[in-house]
Parts: structure tokens; C-alpha cells; sequence
């Protein structure tokens, strides 16, 4: 049985630099906060992958890609490809399973729909409770939100108005 930490209070940082993240990163850290930050989709992933796996005891944990069904970004000892896409498949047909009501009782799993992946994350044999479903349903809608936000910028960093002259 993996070892559980209890989880810490987060920070999140948005579109800071390196060197400013690991400032305030030592500063939380006295505190007793965690930060995760992330200023590029592949950073984000990496980062709530390795997060997730933390925080909420995981033994793996997996983020796959929807469209090209394949694991983009993992830790520990994970199931394969099609396997952790038919579960997301599976349990997107039920609306209990979504809501984190239901499902398998050592897996939770949570959309990003702004980047068309899932975060999976899975225990041998001990289940997640209640809470820890909503932890992983929140940490999701936080990450969608700054996948969205990335997105944006991008957006208008390639709008021909931004091009040098």
C-alpha cells in the first residue's frame, strides 16, 4: 500500500517566471502550501500529474489524450493506453460516474475538456472517499480553466496585430 501524505494546502500560480515561482514556492513551502504553476500546456500537464499523484495519494496517476488516445504525461506504475481510454470512455456513459457518485471504487478519474484529455488516477485496492473524488473534480476544473486561458493568450499572440512590423 502506497504512503498516504495528507494533503496541503495548494497554490496555484498563473503566468509567472521560473525564478518567481521558486520564490514563493520557499515562502509557501514555511507555510505549509504547496504551489504548482505552469506557463505552457506541456508544463501544465507535468505538473498536475505529478500534483494529483501528491495530494491526493495516488500510487499512479495518468493524463491521456481523448483524440490521439494515448498517455501524454504519467507517474508510477500506470495501465495501458487503451485501457485507461476504454475506462474513461466507459465512464463517461454514466452520469454518477462523471459526478465522481460512483464508479470503480480505487480509480477516479476527471474531464479537461478544453484540451480534450482526462486525468486518471488509481490506488491498488484502497478506495477514494468522497472527498478526494471532489478534490480531483475541483483540481480538474482548475486546470481546464488555465488550459483555456493558455489558449487564449495564444490566440492573441499569433493575431497578425501582434506581428512585428
Amino acid at each position: 500500500m502506497p504512503s498516504r501524505e495528507e494533503p496541503t494546502r495548494c497554490l496555484l500560480l498563473l503566468d509567472t517566471e521560473v525564478d518567481e515561482r521558486r520564490l514563493i514556492s520557499a515562502i509557501a513551502a514555511r507555510a505549509g502550501w504547496s504551489v504548482v504553476g505552469a506557463q505552457d500546456q506541456e508544463e501544465l500537464v507535468e505538473s498536475l500529474v505529478a500534483h494529483a499523484k501528491r495530494v491526493i495519494g495516488a500510487e499512479w496517476a495518468a493524463v491521456v489524450s481523448m483524440d490521439e488516445g494515448t498517455v501524454i504525461a504519467a507517474e508510477g506504475p500506470i495501465p495501458s493506453a487503451p485501457w485507461l481510454l476504454a475506462f474513461v470512455a466507459g465512464s463517461q456513459e454514466s452520469a454518477r460516474v462523471t459526478a465522481g457518485e460512483a464508479g470503480a471504487e480505487d480509480l477516479v478519474w476527471t474531464p479537461l475538456p478544453a484540451a480534450r484529455l482526462a486525468l486518471v488516477l488509481g490506488r491498488d485496492g484502497t478506495a477514494y472517499r468522497a472527498r478526494e473524488r471532489r478534490q480531483v473534480a475541483a483540481l480538474g476544473r482548475i486546470v481546464d480553466t488555465r488550459f483555456r486561458e493558455l489558449a487564449r493568450a495564444r490566440a492573441r499572440m499569433n493575431h497578425p496585430s501582434c506581428a512585428p512590423r
